[in-house]
Order: C-alpha cells, then sequence, then structure tokens
C-alpha cells in the first residue's frame, strides 16, 4: 500500500483535490467491486460472461424482435468474435442458447436463448436485486439515489476517460 500512497502523492494527486490516502481507499473499493462476481450466485454452471452474452441477446431481441447476431453482440460487448463465439459454444453445450442462421444472410450466425437460457437470467436478476437489496436496507432512499447518481458519474467519467485514452 505504502508504494501506491507514493504513487498517488508524487504522480496522481497533483491538484491535491483529494489525500493520496482518499484516491487510494476508492481505487481498493472500486477494485473491489469491479471484482464481485455474482454469476456464482445463480448455479447452473455459467460464467459471467455468459449470462451477460444470454442478457444481451435477450435485451436484443426484446428491442428488435429478432435475434442478435455474434458480430453485433461483439461491438455491444466490446469483445473481440472469437470471444462471443467461444462463450456461445459454451452456452450451446450447456442448453442456454442456440446457433441460428440468418434466414436472409446464411453466413451470418445469431443467437437464440433458450427458455433455460431465459430462466438463467430470470435467475441471475432476481439474486442480484435480493443481494443489493439487502445491502441498501442500511440506507435512506435520498443516500441510495445519490448513491446511484453519484456512481453514475463516476462510471461515465472513467469510460470516457478509457474513450480518451484510447483515441475514440
Amino acid at each position: 500500500m505504502k508504494y501506491l500512497l507514493d504513487f498517488f502523492e508524487n504522480e496522481l494527486c497533483p491538484e491535491r483535490r483529494v489525500s493520496a490516502e482518499k484516491y487510494a481507499q476508492f481505487l481498493e473499493y472500486f477494485q473491489r467491486s469491479i471484482s464481485i462476481n455474482p454469476a456464482g450466485l445463480v448455479g447452473g454452471g455459467a460464467c459471467q460472461s455468459e449470462i451477460t452474452l444470454l442478457y444481451r441477446a435477450l435485451d436484443h431481441q426484446y428491442d428488435h424482435g429478432e435475434n442478435i447476431s455474434v458480430a453485433e453482440a461483439a461491438k455491444q460487448l466490446d469483445v473481440s468474435m472469437p470471444f462471443v463465439s467461444k462463450t456461445l459454444k459454451a452456452l450451446v453445450e450447456k442448453g442456454y442458447a442456440q446457433r441460428v442462421s440468418d434466414e436472409n444472410d446464411r453466413r451470418l450466425v445469431r443467437i437464440s436463448v433458450t427458455k433455460d437460457g431465459e430462466k438463467l437470467v430470470d435467475r441471475f436478476f432476481v439474486k442480484v436485486f435480493s443481494v443489493l437489496n439487502t445491502a441498501m436496507s442500511e440506507f435512506t432512499q435520498d443516500e441510495i439515489e445519490s448513491m446511484i447518481d453519484l456512481y453514475g458519474r463516476i462510471i461515465n467519467a472513467i469510460a470516457n476517460a478509457v474513450a480518451s485514452e484510447r483515441g475514440t
């Protein structure tokens, strides 16, 4: 931790908007928050990336009335097509999804979520919201709304900073 504190003090906190200790504490909390993997709560042998792909496919189906293509899923998730293909293969083997050829272009592969896949996503969200509700029970409505607003601002700021670093 001393290395990180020194690094913050000397390199990252020149404006001194917050102390190096607070900045390090924020980074620790942020790292802990992104390392939480709620996929383990639902069973079914699916990992976080599989549940994310299933959800994205279901969401696309509801919004557009058609199955999402592997290419579109990769674009929306900001991952490679081989990663989506590998994830889809695992989902097909587990019975949570099917590969479907596009009616207009047989070369295009689309993702169809099975009933079991839909049930898995539903169980995932039930568990996640149950955990969130339990965690948030200690806070007032105003505190919860403020946390949500601030967390949204933080995530948007981080996304913008990452996009800026990438030059996009």
